[in-house]
């Protein structure tokens, strides 16, 4: 199973052709030991040695490891008819730790690193890679100057003109095949330049991404009130207003997570639920905000709703309220939409597994140029256990040696099956149910199919089984 790093870094430039060996030899060992340290995941003291003196050298920068990642993820982009580009931004939290180069985090108190990630997936959710990824401190200079400050800069000069720059590539991935892209982002990315930069390569006539972006402020539209006097000039008054397209039943997972109240961060919890939900969708023509030295066009949009209908007492009803270009006309359309948009969950999934799969914030060193290098592999090693992971889902027939080396899925198949079964190669999804058992997934119909966390921990197991079958055979 590790011949998939040789591919996946086989363009790697690090500056010396022993620097190159020596990155596979790492990522090797990182693979069969994500949660490992540089001790853990090297095979004895020579090994850890070579591995500090990749993470020293000057020549090895995260980009320099995740250029060929890109371009991997780029080929394997070109098989996918639609491809979901989800943006998100994560904390790497080193607080307390001797480690310089960090900034403070959204707390003052809390100190360490933001990761931006735009990551390619297919249609039905399956991670193709990372297309570009920007890992940034915070200085303390810009987390004290006042918000209000902030909002007089040019797009350019503030922090989340890193979600204008990931639109951007997105336009450019769409530029290279005929295929539909489409960018997606949770609330942050509610930001107007976005949706000019969009506006104007339509006029232009040039190719350009679609976008589906949840709604974070409430902007004034152009469009006029249905009824004289009624208050319907800013969207949520209007897609409130809208008809209603039809209705469909959602599953929603149990959650709990921080809102702010009035200036105050609440927990807020919600339980498991299959929630019936309205689908409202209008078009509206949005306002342009003013901005020093320039007068902007409007921009006519649309916008969909999907809102619960009889929430369970005392919790909030679920409610998504996406901008979008594509059109949502119909009932059909609409579902579509937020069919699409249901997918950008899969980056939380991937950041998660980075965390607390590769447990990316206990790497234990004094300087970020050692540290920085080496959460770019980890985050590599993230993605392929995710896709591992998806894989057998989505294609659920595959042979696990579309996977798997047969000293990988033969030791599986004796110890489930027996040694009578050794040459009956199992599928991709026998063997991912067998890994996620393994690392400790209990197999009952309400359990459904093994997460990244099980598959991870279980695949420890199954490298540790293959070490033996090889010595063995």
């Amino acid at each position: 199973m590790d011949s998939w790093i040789e591919t996946e870094f086989s363009a790697v430039d690090l500056g010396d052709v022993r620097r190159n060996r020596r990155l596979f030899k790492v990522a090797a060992g990182m693979w069969r030991c994500p949660q490992g340290s540089v001790p853990g995941s090297s095979s004895g003291w020579a090994e850890t040695k070579a591995a500090y003196r990749l993470w020293d050298s000057k020549g090895t920068t995260p980009q320099d490891i995740l250029a060929p990642h890109y371009e991997q993820t780029r080929q394997r982009a070109k098989l996918s008819r639609i491809l979901l580009d989800v943006q998100d931004t994560t904390e790497l939290d080193y607080t307390g730790r001797k480690l310089e180069g960090t900034g403070p985090l959204r707390e003052l108190t809390r100190r360490g690193f933001f990761v931006h990630s735009e990551y390619l997936l297919q249609e039905d959710g399956l991670p193709l890679g990372l297309a570009h990824c920007l890992i940034y401190a915070r200085s303390d200079e810009d987390h004290k100057t006042h918000r209000e400050l902030r909002h007089q800069l040019p797009i350019e000069e503030k922090e989340s003109y890193r979600w204008l720059e990931g639109y951007r590539r997105a336009c450019e991935l769409a530029g290279l095949g005929p295929r539909l892209v489409i960018s997606m982002a949770d609330r942050e990315a509610d930001i107007y330049e976005i949706y000019l930069e969009w506006f104007q390569l339509q006029r232009q006539g040039q190719t350009r991404a679609h976008w589906i972006i949840r709604c974070n402020q409430d902007r004034k539209i152009n469009d006029d009130p249905v009824e004289e006097g009624a208050d319907q000039a800013y969207i949520k008054a209007a897609i409130a207003a809208a008809p209603v397209l039809g209705k469909t039943t959602v599953k929603f997972r149990a959650k709990e997570q921080y809102k702010k109240v009035n200036g105050h961060k609440v927990l807020v919890q919600r339980t498991a639920r299959k929630a019936e939900l309205e689908i409202r969708a209008c078009p509206v023509e949005l306002t342009p905000p003013s901005r020093k030295g320039a007068k902007l066009p409007p921009v006519r949009i649309w916008v969909v709703m999907a809102k619960e209908i009889a929430p369970p007492a005392g919790e909030d009803p679920i409610e998504w309220i996406l901008l979008t270009d594509l059109s949502a006309r119909t009932f059909k359309k609409a579902l579509q939409i937020l069919e699409f948009y249901a997918r950008r969950w899969q980056i939380e999934v991937f950041h998660k597994i980075l965390k607390s799969g590769c447990r990316v914030e206990r790497n234990q060193f004094k300087h970020s140029e050692r540290l920085l290098p080496r959460v770019a592999l980890q985050m590599v090693i993230a993605w392929r256990i995710h896709y591992v992971t998806l894989l057998g889902r989505s294609c659920p027939e595959l042979p696990a040696s579309a996977v798997f080396h047969q000293c990988e899925w033969k030791p599986l198949v004796v110890i489930m099956r027996g040694k009578a079964h050794e040459q009956e190669e199992p599928s991709l999804a026998q063997m991912n149910q067998w890994i996620g058992q393994l690392g400790g997934h209990l197999g009952r119909k309400s359990d459904g199919a093994p997460g990244p966390q099980t598959i991870s921990k279980g695949l420890l197991r199954v490298l540790d089984f293959a070490l033996l079958w090889e010595a063995l055979h």
